[in-house]
């Protein structure tokens, strides 16, 4: 499920570019399944992020392929990378609190877990789809608390605001370290990669300085000081 309006805000035109976004949400269902039956969950009773009118249904692969021909249109031939891969946690303040396979998460041991907007932010979509490659989207729904971005989401863990929540690990990781409390480092086969990309615009290919950025960025100097932030390359 996707929200269209970052695309609108790159390509307003994305109807007409052909953009993958063919088939729009008609009605939502959240269902309580056991051995023999299936209970609807009233609408108002939902949070936002589980309310998709507007969304469209996509295959995220298909989105992002287009994507990446968008900006090859807009960029020099060749010279788009992808130089970073977000890597996410499930982190608390708390020292002890998560353990390291996250199962903290089946214990349920725990008032309130945040993560970012799904809609919006790709660490939201992937916090997402951890949970349910999990089993554990329902249990947990009920204790959700959702951040507009990734900053806000980790504002309310570090305030514990929630007990623990999912966030980029760049966040916190200093110097290669946990900064404080406890986590898990999510398997990546759980989530869609977080994939950081840069390409050279064509309006860019005769500017020094962006020339310079794009061969930094591929500098083992850059790759040491990009996995020491948590990502991945």
């Amino acid at each position: 499920i996707m929200d269209p309006r970052a695309i609108a805000e790159l390509f307003p035109d994305w109807k007409e570019r052909g953009a993958p976004l063919g088939q729009p949400v008609v009605e939502d269902r959240f269902l309580f399944l056991d051995e023999g039956s299936a209970r609807a969950t009233p609408e108002f009773l939902l949070p936002d992020c589980f309310k998709n009118h507007g969304n469209y249904i996509v295959s995220l692969g298909n989105v992002v392929r287009w994507m990446a021909t968008q900006a090859e249109g807009l960029g020099v031939a060749g010279s788009r990378f992808t130089y970073a891969v977000g890597t996410l946690v499930l982190w608390s303040k708390q020292p002890g609190l998560v353990d390291d396979k996250g199962e903290i998460l089946r214990s349920g041991k725990f008032e309130r877990i945040a993560l970012a907007n799904p809609k919006l932010a790709p660490y939201g979509a992937a916090a997402l789809e951890t949970l349910g490659q999990m089993g554990l989207l329902q249990a947990v729904q009920p204790k959700l608390v959702q951040g507009e971005n990734i900053a806000q989401t980790y504002q309310f863990i570090a305030t514990e605001n929630a007990q623990l929540g999912f966030v980029a690990l760049s966040q916190v990781m200093v110097d290669g370290r946990l900064s404080q409390g406890s986590a898990w480092l999510v398997p990546a086969q759980l989530y869609f990669p977080i994939r950081q990309d840069a390409i050279l615009l064509a309006k860019g290919s005769d500017v020094p300085a962006a020339v310079a950025l794009m061969r930094f960025l591929r500098s083992e100097r850059a790759r040491a000081l990009i996995r020491s932030f948590g990502y991945g390359l």
